[in-house]
């Protein structure tokens, strides 16, 4: 079984989105060391990628509007095709990057979305087991937007 988990839960068109793939076995373990490509309509390839031990891949995808996308994972005893679904032409996506004492959520959108976002406020709620911590955030017209938090913010509160 074949999963493409977007980061941030959303895939949108026309900007660079991270992608989770996770491959099991007929077992339920993870596929191991095998090799992974997005295609496209054509059968061109996009990407290229290698499962780590777990049967689990980070791989980029800009993906362009109204076009398809498959992940086909190879080894040695089959090959696996599955469609990458639901990328979603309005909207935005959350990349998340751990830096040594913070970290930096990236909201982005595309072109087609920012009339659609304008004026709209986001809430980020944060949950660290037993508080809640909320910040907002809006898009202003622009394409991107970055929040930044502390390490020790996200775990020690009040």
């Amino acid at each position: 079984a074949v999963q493409i988990l977007p980061e941030g839960g959303h895939l949108v068109s026309g900007v660079s989105n991270n992608l989770g793939v996770i491959v099991k076995d007929t077992n339920g373990f993870g596929l191991a060391n095998a090799t992974g490509i997005i295609v496209d309509s054509k059968n061109e390839t996009i990407k290229e990628f290698t499962l780590n031990q777990f049967g689990i891949a980070k791989v980029s995808l800009s993906p362009k509007n109204k076009e398809t996308y498959r992940v086909v994972i190879s080894n040695e005893e089959e090959k696996i095709s599955t469609p990458i679904k639901d990328i979603d032409n309005v909207g935005f996506n959350m990349s998340l990057f751990n830096f040594p004492k913070k970290i930096a959520l990236m909201f982005k959108t595309n072109q087609e979305s920012v009339p659609y976002l304008k004026g709209k406020s986001y809430i980020l709620v944060i949950h660290n087991g037993s508080n809640v911590k909320t910040t907002t955030f809006q898009f202003n017209g622009k394409q991107s937007v970055i929040k930044t938090l502390n390490h020790k913010d996200l775990l020690y509160w009040f």
